[in-house]
C-alpha cells in the first residue's frame, strides 16, 4: 500500500494539489509505479463507493476537495476524465431518469462532495441544462421533463432529483415584466412546460396568468396548487 511506502504528509501534499489540468494517473504511477490504477477506476458503478476505493490506496489523501470546488463554469466530466482518463463516469448519468435520486447516486460516488450546491445558484438567467450537460456530458435529462404531464408535480420530481436545490427561487422573483414560460424554457430547453397548463387551462393566457399570481407569491405553494 502507499501508505506503507509514503508518509501520510506527502500523500497529503502530493494530491491536495491536484488541478484539472494535472494527469492524475501519471502521477499516481510515477510514485506507485506498476500500480493497476486505471483498472480500479474503470469498473465504478453508482453501486460503489468510489471515495473508500480511493482512500483504500492513498490513505489520508484529500481527493474530496477536487470536487468541492466545482463551479457551474467548470467542466466536471473533463475535469474528472483528465484525472481519470477512461474511466466510465458518464455512464453513471446517463441512465438518470425522474425515480432516481440523482444527488444520492452522485455522493454514494463521491461522499461529501459539495454537488448540490452547484445548482442552488441557478438564476433565472442561467441555462440549467446547458450547465448540466457541461458538467455532465450525454446525460439524459432533458428528458426526465420532457415527459412531465399535468398530473405530475414537478417540484417534488425535481427535488427529488436535486434535494436542497435552489430551484424554487429561481421562480420566486418572476415579476409582472417577465415572460414566464421564456425564463422558464431557456432553464429548461426542448422542455413540454406550457403544454402542462394548456391542456388544464385552454385558451388561457398562461404568461399572464402567473405574472398576475406570483408576485411576491411562493411558486412552489402556487405551483403545487395548480398542479398536485
Amino acid at each position: 500500500m502507499l501508505h506503507d511506502c509514503i508518509s501520510d504528509s506527502n500523500v497529503v501534499v502530493t494530491f491536495q494539489t491536484v488541478t484539472p489540468d494535472s494527469n492524475f494517473i501519471a502521477m499516481f504511477e510515477t510514485v506507485m509505479p506498476d500500480s493497476n490504477v486505471l483498472a480500479m477506476f474503470q469498473t465504478v458503478t453508482p453501486d460503489s463507493n468510489f471515495l473508500a476505493i480511493f482512500q483504500t490506496v492513498m490513505p489520508d489523501s484529500n481527493f474530496p476537495a477536487m470536487f468541492q470546488t466545482v463551479t457551474p463554469d467548470s467542466n466536471f466530466v473533463t475535469m474528472f476524465q483528465t484525472v481519470m482518463p477512461d474511466s466510465n463516469f458518464p455512464a453513471m448519468f446517463q441512465t438518470v431518469t425522474p425515480d432516481s435520486n440523482f444527488v444520492t447516486m452522485f455522493q454514494t460516488v463521491m461522499p461529501d462532495s459539495n454537488f448540490p450546491a452547484m445548482f442552488q445558484t441557478v438564476t433565472p438567467d442561467s441555462n440549467f441544462v446547458t450547465m448540466f450537460q457541461t458538467v455532465m456530458p450525454d446525460s439524459n435529462f432533458p428528458a426526465m421533463f420532457q415527459t412531465v404531464t399535468p398530473d405530475s408535480n414537478f417540484v417534488t420530481m425535481f427535488q427529488t432529483v436535486m434535494p436542497d436545490s435552489n430551484f424554487p427561487a429561481m421562480f420566486q422573483t418572476v415579476t409582472p415584466d417577465s415572460n414566464f414560460v421564456t425564463m422558464f424554457q431557456t432553464v429548461m430547453p426542448d422542455s413540454n412546460f406550457p403544454a402542462m397548463f394548456q391542456t388544464g387551462m385552454p385558451d388561457s393566457n398562461f404568461p399572464a396568468t402567473f405574472q398576475t399570481v406570483m408576485l411576491d407569491s411562493n411558486f412552489v405553494v402556487t405551483f403545487q396548487t395548480v398542479i398536485v
